[in-house]
């Protein structure tokens, strides 16, 4: 007798086990995926703004024009061709915004070098470092800066965050 009872089904308590724990599953797994988009999110600008510079040094060289790469607010970047061969970023005057730019980003750049980045017509560009503001310590990403050198350009991972008070320069980038 006491076995056929068992093959009727479950307790209340047994089931309120399984939810409390199905539960707790769920909010731990979905503090975890909003830390997991945020670091998504910076990763991604930072890969982005490194295959443009990339991409705007290879159209340099091959096409022995300028570039030029500013940040006309906080969380845009735009580049530049200097049509007018003045040697100038002066798009009002004739030079040409490429296709797709302003790029709007989510997380504030910092430029460290301040100013203007050139890309020369021989593919030499102005060093400095491009960081992107992680917005608290739950944002882990892998990269989130680029070091830009005369004739290199690599991504890392700031070793101190800007939240943090950590620099955006060369040496607090950590090159992976």
């Amino acid at each position: 007798m006491v076995a056929m009872m068992r093959d009727r089904g479950v307790t209340l308590v047994e089931l309120m086990v399984v939810v409390s724990v199905i539960t707790i599953l769920i909010i731990a797994l979905g503090f975890n995926y909003v830390g997991w988009m945020g670091a998504y999110k910076i990763e991604k600008e930072t890969k982005d703004i490194y295959a443009d510079l990339l991409n705007v040094r290879s159209m340099a060289i091959t096409r022995g024009q300028n570039y030029f790469m500013d940040f006309p607010t906080a969380t845009t970047y735009r580049l530049i061709e200097d049509t007018n061969n003045n040697a100038a970023a002066d798009p009002g005057a004739g030079d040409a915004i490429l296709p797709t730019y302003p790029k709007t980003v989510e997380h504030a750049i910092t430029w460290n070098a301040g100013g203007t980045m050139v890309i020369n017509k021989r593919g030499i560009m102005t060093p400095g470092t491009v960081c992107f503001a992680a917005l608290n310590s739950e944002t882990d990403p892998d990269y989130d800066c680029v070091v830009i050198a005369e004739t290199r350009v690599n991504m890392g991972k700031l070793a101190t965050q800007i939240f943090s008070g950590g620099p955006c320069n060369a040496a607090n980038c950590v090159a992976k």
